[in-house]
């Protein structure tokens, strides 16, 4: 089952990273940072969303260095340290085409002024990004490689950006499709726009910046610190006034959170970043063909408004896989990893593999997949695939990332004269270098009522309707969730 896993495998062997060089920011170092850099809390914004981000202190001890998206059209910036106190600030000059702003604090901090760099990390070298990932209110380190996507040196952003999203740039700007970049081998996710990255040497020699949406994730890139030490990159800010946002892009933005909810699914764990519609979700995925065939399949004459359907985006920090289930799914440990009880017969199974250190890591992660099909295809019970919801090729990126889905159908069971189910399977594979997720959704004994199902579909008779629906619409969104499932560029 699923013979085209082969061709995924074969094409991640082209991506495993090189050894590490002994270069590596300390242990130390991280320590010290973590307590240094800043919360950023923007609210009274203008799309009426709170949002956070990360800063650091740079060039005084009472100006920070964050994202220009972060506060953009917000009237109200705080900076929370750790060990040094809450701040106010406000906007006072900015290099709009990177996404970089520097804001004055009401007073000195006494965090510690980070020291930047233009110089390149060396290749292979270890970078540590330091910020609050996810809203949440602790920061935390992320160690990542930089990689030979760097070579020769600078990368540009046009390099990391797919293709709907760099025309996007293109035609509406402000940002530089040749934005120096530094390509490493994991993401930065929500919350690290405005973080530092350390070279080993402690030194600051890139800032996360970005934020684009795309799909369920967003885009969030390392800007060369570079173009903060060049002066004449530096616009002014009027005192006092918010600086505009940009009403061209659209964002994904981070709202602050008190509390992070954690799944642990055994060699993994989830966290839930934020809730999103359907339409903010679908209009960036990584194959919109593929999700609209879909959306019509499942919700073909069903009174569903997909583009209200709420998903709570939940993240794997360690990859950057992004899964966004249907809102009020119960997510819960499994004994090969989570599950998500939808409703109606109705689940997600989540599975993860890292290979990492693995030098078969291809073939390993080829094993752990068709273990997932063999488990998926047990659970259906006899079935055979679907042409129509299955690819021929797996879809890939320039950045390593593939993905190859695939539905299988079990037949029609008459119940009695009323009922009838259909088992199904519908299953994502999703992975880049050493990192694995296979996403499943199971249809296994949703009874369908198909005299009510009429009624409802002919009438729209809500008595009808509201007992024929339900197992129709949790099969939707199910299939939309596995769909939607990805991980952004890098």
């Amino acid at each position: 089952m699923f013979d085209l896993l082969g061709r995924l495998t074969v094409v991640l062997t082209c991506i495993w990273a090189f050894p590490l060089l002994a270069q590596s920011p300390s242990t130390q170092m991280l320590s010290s940072a973590r307590s240094d850099v800043g919360f950023v809390v923007a609210t009274n914004c203008t799309d009426g969303q709170d949002r956070s981000g990360t800063a650091f202190v740079w060039p005084t001890s009472k100006q920070v260095i964050t994202a220009r998206h972060v506060v953009a059209g917000c009237n109200t910036i705080n900076i929370v340290f750790k060990n040094h106190g809450t701040f106010s600030a406000g906007p006072i000059r900015e290099i709009r085409a990177q996404d970089l702003i520097a804001l004055e604090l009401d007073s000195p901090t006494g965090a510690t002024v980070q020291t930047l760099t233009d110089a390149f990390p060396p290749l292979h070298s270890q970078v540590a990004v330091v910020g609050f990932a996810l809203g949440a209110p602790t920061a935390d380190d992320k160690l990542l490689t930089v990689t030979t996507g760097n070579q020769p040196p600078p990368a540009k952003l046009r390099d990391l950006l797919p293709s709907a999203e760099r025309n996007t740039v293109a035609q509406n700007g402000p940002w530089e499709l040749d934005t120096a970049i530094l390509r490493l081998d994991g993401n930065l996710t929500h919350g690290h726009s405005g973080a530092p990255v350390f070279d080993h040497q402690g030194r600051v020699v890139a800032i996360g910046a970005g934020g684009l949406k795309s799909g369920a994730t967003g885009i969030v890139w390392a800007v060369n610190a570079s173009y903060l030490l060049d002066q004449s990159n530096w616009s002014s800010v009027s005192a006092g006034q918010a600086v505009n946002p940009e009403t061209n892009l659209s964002f994904s933005v981070q709202s602050p959170q008190s509390t992070i909810n954690t799944v642990n699914c055994g060699n993994f764990s989830l966290s839930l970043s934020r809730k999103s519609t359907f339409y903010e979700i679908a209009a960036t995925v990584d194959d919109p063909l593929g999700l609209q065939q879909l959306q019509n399949a499942v919700g073909f004459g069903l009174p569903l408004n997909f583009n209200e359907l709420v998903f709570e985006v939940w993240e794997d920090l360690v990859s950057g896989a992004v899964i966004p289930l249907p809102q009020g799914s119960d997510l819960r440990p499994s004994s090969s990893g989570c599950t998500a009880t939808v409703g109606n017969g109705v689940a997600i199974w989540i599975r993860s593999y890292d290979a990492s250190g693995d030098a078969n890591f291809q073939f390993s992660i080829q094993n752990f997949s068709l273990q997932l099909e063999s488990d998926l295809g047990f659970a259906i019970g006899p079935n055979v695939f679907d042409p129509n919801f299955t690819y021929s090729y797996p879809l890939s990126r320039p950045d390593g990332f593939m993905a190859n889905r695939k539905g299988v159908a079990g037949p029609t069971v008459p119940v009695d004269h009323a009922n009838m189910y259909q088992n199904y399977g519908f299953v994502s594979h999703i992975g880049r270098g050493p990192h694995y997720f296979g996403v499943a959704a199971l249809r296994r004994s949703s009874f369908i009522n198909t005299p009510l199902l009429a009624q409802c579909q002919a009438t729209g008779n809500s008595t009808a309707c509201s007992q024929a629906l339900p197992p129709l619409y949790d099969w939707a969104v199910a299939t939309l969730s596995v769909h939607m499932s990805t991980m952004p560029p890098i």
